[in-house]
């Protein structure tokens, strides 16, 4: 007798019947008004035919102008990485794009650049600062990042 690999059941535990009912509920959030310096307008992309999930922090403030996910230097160099056209790349049919925060909080004292999403977005386990260069400075004044939490990170990941 032949074994039979069976496909696998995805249970989506959320209160919405469709992708199109939470992205709207998404756009609309209003949570964190009162603390945003520029306003709600939640960014970000998805359909259920999306073979790339791109996950970030918060929109910059470019991109709560313009209203595009990545639509700044950071995302020049995500596009540079992937290899991915600016049509397929903003192809919601192709990538999902989901920040953790879904609005541009607001920029950090000094050189630390933006603040990170608030905790009514990002209530998560482990949150990475942003990879870029900009924050490279931070990664110098904070050693425990690689020593501690880097570690951690992987780990986590290998067990996965």
């Amino acid at each position: 007798m032949k074994a039979v690999a069976q496909p696998r059941q995805t249970v989506a535990i959320t209160p919405y019947q469709d992708l199109d009912t939470l992205l709207a509920d998404a756009r609309s959030c209003r949570v964190c008004k009162a603390h945003l310096p520029l306003g709600p307008r939640p960014v970000l992309q998805a359909a259920p035919s999306a073979r790339i999930l791109v996950v970030g922090q918060a929109p910059g403030v470019r991109v709560h102008t313009s209203g595009i996910p990545w639509d700044d230097a950071s995302g020049e160099r995500l596009h540079a990485w992937t290899g991915l056209s600016n049509a397929h790349f903003y192809d919601a049919s192709k990538a999902e794009i989901i920040p953790m925060g879904f609005c541009y909080f607001g920029r950090g004292r000094g050189r630390d650049g933006d603040l990170p999403p608030g905790r009514e977005c990002a209530p998560d386990y482990l949150a990475l600062p942003h990879p870029c260069a900009r924050n490279s400075p931070w990664f110098q004044r904070n050693p425990w990042f690689e020593q501690e939490v880097l570690p951690a990170l992987r780990q986590r990941v290998a067990s996965l």
